[in-house]
């Protein structure tokens, strides 16, 4: 290691450092992996039915797990279906046992008694280039734009039951205070400064294009092409040219594979971007806004911000009250300076039959948990 970490024994339960058989691996070179014949299992359950692209497959007892005592159920059936119109009916009609939801269907289920809302530890926010688009550089245009949107309307009535406004960057529910157990994302949090106000956005668009010498802006939204992404994205660009005088944006609509490989190279003006932590630590948001970081698409930086988080990885790295104090310190400069706009902390609506109890929902990793779940 290059430096202490605090997260680490947290880092580890994430699959890039499961334990492989060697033997096995190399074995099967690069079929690894490949389908449940080429693939081997160490946990509570084993992988089988999966040829590689077959829609179905399950979840078998591991009766080699240390465990294997305390895992009631001896076979998990799952399906992989695209269509959420689908997976509800087939609930509706008790083929399921669990499906998540379209925005549609959480307003004909919250009065379901199956009805679940499970929280992740995600948020979505809105990236800006300032290398392909030089005014974003400008921080009063930056928080003009992040002001401008509607988060509760956009929580509510466009990603329905699957989303909460954000205040903050890193989300709620990640990190404690050490000193009082507070939430990290309450705690750090400055009033006002994410949230919608149509009213300081359209002053401070005015005063930032005045300041750029520029009348308008013309800017193209990158987003994924899935349902919600695409009114997710119709949503901003409304709000945008409503609320701001003389913004016009424009949407580009393409599949995540290629929307990846664009953010990667930076070849976009402005990006609906989510991020799910690796692990339970504000370093796993805010290292993303580092100068030099890979996933700093749109290239903001700031020296305090910086200074902030060498500082929590660096000298305060073995205290974890300095160090918790220095990530508080860079989650607010990132929030007073719109280096990031962010949207909403994401969940999954969700409906799981009320006779089974036991799964466990993690909000960062692998999503679920399986081991302790029994059907009654």
């Amino acid at each position: 290691m290059e430096s202490p970490a605090s997260y680490f024994l947290q880092e580890l339960t994430m699959p890039v450092f499961f334990p492989e058989n060697q033997k096995f691996v190399e074995e099967k070179g690069n079929k690894f992996g490949t389908s449940a014949a080429n693939y081997l299992s160490a946990g509570p359950y084993k992988f089988k039915g999966w040829s590689g692209s077959n829609n179905k497959y399950s979840y078998v007892k591991n009766n080699k797990y240390y465990d294997a005592d305390k895992v009631k159920t001896k076979k998990i059936a799952v399906q992989t279906i695209k269509d959420q119109n689908t997976g509800y009916n087939l609930y509706q009609g008790k083929k399921l046992d669990f499906t998540p939801l379209s925005p549609d269907q959480v307003k004909a289920s919250k009065s379901k008694k199956g009805y679940k809302e499970i929280k992740s530890g995600a948020t979505q926010a809105l990236q800006m280039n300032q290398e392909k688009v030089p005014e974003f550089k400008n921080t009063k245009i930056r928080q003009a734009i992040s002001y401008a949107v509607n988060r509760k309307a956009l929580s509510n009535q466009i990603v329905t039951g699957s989303a909460i406004p954000a205040t903050t960057y890193t989300p709620k529910g990640l990190v404690k205070n050490p000193n009082n157990n507070k939430d990290f994302a309450t705690d750090a949090e400055v009033k006002g400064a994410v949230g919608y106000d149509k009213k300081k956005a359209a002053k401070l668009f005015k005063a930032g294009l005045k300041e750029v010498d520029k009348s308008k802006l013309s800017v193209q939204l990158l987003t994924d092409d899935d349902d919600t992404s695409k009114r997710v994205a119709q949503f901003l660009q409304e709000q945008l040219e409503k609320n701001l005088d003389g913004m016009d944006v424009s949407i580009k609509t393409v599949p995540k594979k290629q929307r990846l490989k664009l953010s990667t190279d930076g070849d976009f003006q402005m990006l609906n971007f989510g991020w799910l932590a690796d692990y339970p630590d504000a370093s796993s948001f805010l290292d993303l806004y580092k100068a030099d970081a890979s996933y700093n698409y749109g290239k903001w930086q700031n020296e305090d911000y910086n200074a902030a988080l060498e500082s929590a990885e660096g000298k305060n790295a073995n205290d974890k009250k300095a160090q918790y104090a220095d990530f508080k310190k860079a989650e607010q400069i990132l929030e007073k300076e719109a280096g990031v706009a962010p949207l909403y902390y994401r969940s999954t609506a969700s409906l799981l039959n009320p006779k089974v109890k036991g799964v466990v929902a993690n909000p960062t990793g692998a999503p679920f948990n399986f081991k302790y779940a029994v059907k009654h």
